[in-house]
C-alpha cells in the first residue's frame, strides 16, 4: 500500500491490461448483489449497489458530510484508488462509480471490486474493474471521489488503464498533502490544485495542468503525447520527464526547474527560478523570459533558443544545433556556449562588461559589441575585453560561423 507508484522511463512498455483480483468477492447476478471484501473494523467497507437500466451505481461513502469533489473519472473500464488517510476513520473518502453498458449482459455478473482498509496503516484501496477486455468494451466507467474539507488526507494514489479521462480540480493543502496519478494513455486535466507534492505521470496523452501549487516538488511525466502547464508554482523543485512528448509550459515560479527529454519538441515562456536544468538530444528547445542564477542546456542536435536573464551562469552546450538567441547577463556572470556545424547567434546586453573569448574553428567570428578593446582579432577568433567588469563570455562553435551582437 505505502510502496511508490512506479517511474516510467523512456524505454519502459505501457504495462498490459490486467485484471483486478476478485478470489473473496461474490456475485449474485439474479439478485443484483456486488459484495467487495471486507478487512476493516470502520464501517461501511462494502460497496452500495444499484441497477438502473443498463446503468449500475456502485458508492462507498465514508466521508464526514462536509466534502467537496476531489476527481472525476470518465471513459475507463478500470480504474484502482489508494487512499492514505490520517488517524482520524470519520475522514475517509467515499466514491461513487457508474458503470454504463451499451449491450444486454448481466451487468453485475461482469464487474468485479474490491474494498479493502488496513486500519494499521489506515490506508484504504477501492478497485473497479470489467472481467475481461471484451466486457471492458461494452462498457464505460464514470467514477467520482470524494475527499472532506475538514482534515488533511496523507496520499492519494490513482491507477487508470488506457483511455482514460481525469478531471481533478479544486484540491487545497487542507485536503491533501500528496496527489499521484499514472495512467497508460488517455487525458488528465488538473486545475486548482494545491498539495505538498504532485506527481502525474502518462505513458502515452495529454496533461493539462493549471494553477498548481506545490509546496514540495510537482513532477510531470509523458512518453509520448503533450504537456500544458499554465500557471505553475513550486517552492522547490519542478520536474518534467518527456522523452518523445512536446512540453509547454507557461508562468512556471519553482526554486529548480529539471526538464529531461530525449526526442522533445520544448517550449518555456515566463520562469523564474534559481536553477534550469534542460537536457534533450533531438528536437527543439525554446526558452524565453527565463530568469535564473544559472541556467544549462545540454543538446545533441536539438535546437536551442530564447532569451536569458542570467546572473550567475549560462551554459549551453549542443554537439552539432544551431544555437541562437539572447543572454541579459548581470555582473560576474559567465556565459558559456559550444556548439558545431551550425551558426551561433547570440545578443549580449548593451551594457556588458567583461571578458570575452570567441572561437571559429573552420569559420567566421564576428564581435560586435561596442567600446571592445581586442588582444587577438582573426577571422575566427575574437578575444578581449569589454568595459572594466568581471563578467566572461565564452563562445566555441566548428564549421560555422558566430556573431556576438548587442541589445
Amino acid at each position: 500500500m505505502d510502496s511508490e507508484l512506479p517511474v516510467v522511463l523512456p524505454n519502459d512498455v505501457p504495462p498490459p491490461y490486467s485484471l483486478f483480483e476478485h478470489e473473496t468477492n461474490t456475485y449474485e447476478s439474479e439478485s443484483h448483489a456486488f459484495d467487495a471484501a471486507s478487512f476493516s473494523e470502520l464501517e461501511p467497507t462494502g460497496l452500495v449497489t444499484a441497477v438502473r437500466g443498463k446503468t449500475v451505481v456502485i458508492q462507498q461513502r465514508l466521508v464526514a458530510s462536509q466534502s467537496s469533489l476531489l476527481l472525476e473519472l470518465q471513459n475507463i473500464s478500470a480504474c484502482s484508488v489508494t487512499i492514505s488517510a490520517n488517524a482520524n476513520p470519520n475522514y475517509l473518502f467515499g466514491i461513487t462509480a457508474k458503470f454504463m453498458f451499451r449491450d444486454n449482459v448481466d451487468m453485475v455478473s461482469a464487474m468485479e471490486g474490491l474494498s479493502q482498509t488496513d486500519p494499521k496503516t489506515n490506508t484504504t484501496l477501492m478497485r473497479l474493474g470489467m472481467k475481461s477486455v471484451q466486457l471492458g468494451e461494452l462498457a464505460s466507467l464514470e467514477c467520482h471521489v470524494v475527499l472532506p474539507t475538514v482534515a488533511c488526507m496523507d496520499k492519494v494514489q490513482l491507477q487508470l488503464p488506457a483511455n482514460a479521462h481525469l478531471n481533478a480540480c479544486g484540491i487545497t493543502k487542507c485536503m491533501l498533502r500528496r496527489l499521484d496519478i499514472a495512467a497508460i494513455d488517455g487525458k488528465m486535466e488538473l486545475k486548482q490544485i494545491e498539495t505538498q507534492h504532485i506527481r502525474v505521470a502518462i505513458a502515452k496523452g495529454a496533461i493539462d495542468a493549471k494553477d498548481i501549487f506545490a509546496k514540495e516538488a510537482a513532477e510531470f511525466i509523458a512518453i509520448s503525447g503533450r504537456v500544458h502547464i499554465d500557471r505553475c508554482n513550486v517552492e522547490k523543485t519542478a520536474r518534467f520527464n518527456i522523452p518523445s512528448a512536446q512540453l509547454f509550459i507557461h508562468n512556471l515560479h519553482a526554486q529548480t526547474a529539471k526538464i529531461q527529454g530525449s526526442q522533445a519538441n520544448i517550449l518555456v515562456d515566463n520562469c523564474i527560478t534559481k536553477a534550469m536544468h534542460v537536457n534533450s538530444k533531438h528536437g527543439m528547445i525554446t526558452l524565453n523570459a527565463i530568469k535564473a542564477d544559472s541556467i544549462s542546456v545540454q543538446s545533441e542536435t536539438a535546437s536551442i533558443r530564447g532569451h536569458w536573464y542570467v546572473s550567475k551562469l549560462l551554459d549551453i552546450s549542443a554537439s552539432s544545433a544551431i544555437v541562437q538567441g539572447k543572454a541579459d547577463v548581470a555582473q560576474e556572470a559567465r556565459v558559456s556556449v559550444k556548439t558545431a556545424n551550425w551558426p551561433i547567434q547570440l545578443s549580449v546586453n548593451r551594457d556588458y562588461q567583461g571578458s570575452f573569448t570567441v572561437k571559429a574553428f573552420n569559420g567566421l567570428a564576428n564581435f560586435g559589441l561596442d567600446n571592445a578593446t581586442f588582444y587577438n582579432k582573426a577571422l575566427d577568433t575574437a578575444h578581449g575585453v569589454v568595459g572594466i567588469g568581471g563578467s566572461r563570455l565564452e563562445v566555441q562553435n566548428r564549421n560555422s560561423p558566430v556573431v556576438i551582437l548587442s541589445h
